[in-house]
């Protein structure tokens, strides 16, 4: 039957063998990116969570030392998050009763979808829509807050940037070396090892049909 398989699609062809090896290289590049920025969507999920109940215990905390001041409370979270790193930053957004505060400049902001606290929290939420819409609260501050970053790419934009060395980036004036050495040379050195391997795996390919041809005549 593998013979048979063999024949029909006709593997010996150098253009039908490196046609199917480049589809397998890509769908396998997508697969890997896709994997690596799916942890890191979970990662980040884990780090609002732990960002949102810093912020709420820090409020709270500064209500009860400073006499229930609000605006001052709300506007002390500034320093707070000036001082919290992560590569990818966040967005906070929290308003009410005291006023508003807006802070962070994140990565990728208008380049990827975001990934909102709101939205993490309610995953699992019977009304889903209604909890998001509701948002998160910090109790102390009778406010509502909601924390964005934006870590996951398009898989097939990402896969591009790797197989490009980001010449995306180049055009649009935002070239980093160090950022596209990290995206391509992980998916060139997956490139040299699949086509080592695959230039055996023909080799043995055009064997076994030179095998199957001789002793084909031979039966004739």
């Amino acid at each position: 039957m593998i013979d048979k398989l063999i024949e029909k699609i006709q593997l010996d062809r150098p253009s039908v063998f490196w046609g199917i090896v480049l589809v397998m290289y890509i769908v396998s590049i997508t697969a890997t990116k896709y994997f690596y920025y799916e942890s890191k969507v979970f990662s980040e999920e884990r780090r609002l969570k732990s960002l949102y109940g810093l912020v709420d215990e820090a409020a709270s905390t500064c209500m009860e030392l400073k006499k229930q001041d609000g605006k001052y409370c709300l506007q002390k979270l500034s320093p707070l998050l000036d001082r919290v790193d992560a590569y990818y930053g966040q967005k906070v957004s929290v308003s009410g009763m005291y006023g508003t505060l807006l802070h962070g400049d994140p990565k990728y902001a208008g380049e990827r979808d975001p990934l909102n606290l709101s939205t993490i929290m309610c995953v699992y939420a019977e009304k889903k829509e209604q909890c998001i819409q509701n948002g998160q609260r910090i109790e102390s501050l009778n406010s509502q807050i909601e924390i964005t970053s934006y870590p996951k790419p398009e898989a097939y934009k990402s896969v591009i940037l790797a197989l490009t060395f980001s010449v995306e980036d180049v055009l649009n004036g935002k070239f980093n070396i160090y950022r596209a050495m990290s995206r391509s040379f992980p998916a060139y050195f997956q490139l040299i090892l699949v086509i080592f391997a695959v230039s055996l795996l023909r080799l043995s390919v055009i064997a076994k049909m030179r095998y199957i041809q001789k002793h084909g005549e031979d039966d004739d």
